[in-house]
């Protein structure tokens, strides 16, 4: 998370130094003096998830969102889209790698490989088993499971 501090001059303030101190370490914040021109040129900001709110904010960066608590909270992390996350059973105990999808800044989905599929507990319907015994095997084309072998 990119967060920039607008300071009211090219020296922080005793209160806007001890804002700074106080940001998380998680973060990556960058000290900007309000009295400069903040752009690179027409219409180009210094690109940032956030502008921490205070009364230094340039006009430039007025649709930007603000706040006053930047911090990453103890349970929480920051994703990107593909990033690869396991995803396991409830025992914690198979997983397999899988790519999160992120929009509008929220982790949304993630897919599994094409070889895998969710199964529920529950009746399995249209697909003929084969063979016989009390050993599965399971097949999974393109997410689905696709076919049913019985065998000793």
């Amino acid at each position: 998370m990119k967060v920039l501090y607008f300071t009211s001059g090219p020296i922080p303030t005793p209160q806007e130094q001890a804002d700074i101190d106080a940001l998380s370490v998680k973060l990556e914040l960058l000290v900007r003096n309000a009295t400069v021109n903040s752009e690179y040129g027409a219409d180009r900001l210094e690109p940032c998830d956030f502008v921490y709110e205070n009364d230094n904010i340039p006009a430039a960066y007025a649709d930007v969102p603000t706040t006053t608590n930047p911090h990453v909270p103890e349970n929480g992390a920051i994703v990107t889209d593909t990033q690869s996350l396991n995803v396991s059973n409830s025992a914690g105990d198979a997983f397999v790698a899988s790519a999160l999808h992120v929009a509008d800044g929220v982790a949304q989905w993630t897919n599994l490989p094409a070889t895998h599929a969710l199964a529920v507990s529950g009746e399995l319907t249209g697909i003929v088993a084969t063979g016989s015994g009390t050993k599965v095997t399971l097949t999974v084309t393109d997410g689905k499971i696709s076919a049913v072998a019985l065998s000793a």
